[in-house]
C-alpha cells in the first residue's frame, strides 16, 4: 500500500518508468480493485484528520483563553504591586513586594510559555519575552512639594508685606506726630521758652559759681605752698634799755 502511495506521489517532471508488459485481464482487475481501495482509505485517513484537527482546535480555545485571563490577572498584580512601591517605605516592606513581584513575574512567564505552546508556536521560532520590571519611582513626595511651596510663599509674602508694613507704619507716626502738634496749647509756647531761659541763666551762674571755686582753690593751694613768715622778724625793734639806779632808804 506505501509502495502504491509513494507511485502515486511521484512528481510529473521524472522520468518515466519503463514500460511493462500488460499484464492479463484477471491481474488488472485485481490492481484496480485494490487502487481503489487505496484511494478509500487515503479518503478516510484525510477525513478523520480534519475531524481531529478540528476537534483539537475547538478544544484549545477554551484553553486559550483561560491563559490569557491568567495572563491578565497576573499583569493586574503586577501592575498592582508596582503602584505600591513609593519612596518612604521601609526595606522590610520593599522586599516583600519585590519577592511577590518576582514570583508574579515567574508565574506570567510560565503561562505565557504554556500559550505558546497551545497556539502551536515551539518555543524556539516564538520565544515569550519577559516583561521588564517597571523602574521604582522618582517622584518628589507630596509632603515634599507641599513644604517647598510654602516655603516659597512664605518668602513672596514676606518680600512683598514688609514695604507695605513699614509704609503704613511711618504714615502712622506722621499721623500721630501731627495730632500731638496741634493738640499744643497757644500759651504753653511762651512758657516753654521762659522755662528754656530760666534754664540756661542757671546753668550761667552755676558755672560762673563753679569757676569761682576753682580759682579761690588754686590761690588756696598756691598759699599753702609757701614758707611760713617768723613773727619775731616782723616785730619794731626797739632801743636799749639801760638800768636806773634808785636810792636805797637807809635804815632806821
Amino acid at each position: 500500500m506505501i509502495d502504491v502511495i509513494r507511485a502515486t506521489e511521484r512528481p510529473a517532471d521524472a522520468a518515466p518508468p519503463p514500460q511493462a508488459p500488460p499484464p492479463p485481464p484477471a491481474v488488472a482487475s485485481q490492481l484496480e480493485q485494490v487502487a481503489n481501495e487505496v484511494a478509500r482509505e487515503i479518503r478516510a485517513a484525510t477525513q478523520e484528520a480534519n475531524a481531529a484537527s478540528q476537534g483539537r482546535v475547538v478544544a484549545s480555545q477554551g484553553v486559550i483563553d483561560a491563559l490569557r485571563g491568567q495572563i491578565a490577572a497576573e499583569t493586574g498584580m503586577i501592575e498592582r504591586l508596582t503602584s505600591q512601591l513609593v519612596p518612604g517605605m521601609s526595606d522590610a516592606s520593599v522586599g516583600v513586594i519585590t519577592n511577590q513581584l518576582e514570583l508574579s513575574q515567574e508565574r506570567l512567564t510560565s503561562l505565557q510559555e504554556q500559550l505558546a505552546r497551545a497556539l502551536g508556536t515551539s518555543e524556539g521560532s516564538a520565544a515569550v519575552q519577559p516583561a521588564p520590571l517597571p523602574p521604582f519611582p522618582t517622584d518628589i513626595p507630596p509632603g515634599v512639594q507641599d513644604v517647598v511651596t510654602g516655603f516659597f510663599v512664605t518668602v513672596a509674602i514676606i518680600a512683598i508685606g514688609l514695604p507695605l508694613v513699614r509704609a503704613f507704619a511711618r504714615r502712622m507716626d506722621r499721623r500721630s506726630a501731627g495730632a500731638a502738634t496741634v493738640a499744643l496749647p497757644p500759651t504753653l509756647e511762651p512758657r516753654l521758652d521762659r522755662i528754656e531761659q530760666a534754664i540756661e541763666a542757671v546753668a550761667i551762674e552755676v558755672e560762673r559759681i563753679s569757676e569761682g571755686q576753682r580759682y579761690t582753690n588754686k590761690v588756696m593751694s598756691e598759699v599753702r605752698a609757701l614758707p611760713a613768715p617768723n613773727p619775731l622778724d616782723q616785730w619794731p625793734p626797739s632801743a636799749a634799755k639801760e638800768p636806773i639806779p634808785t636810792k636805797r632808804q637807809e635804815e632806821r
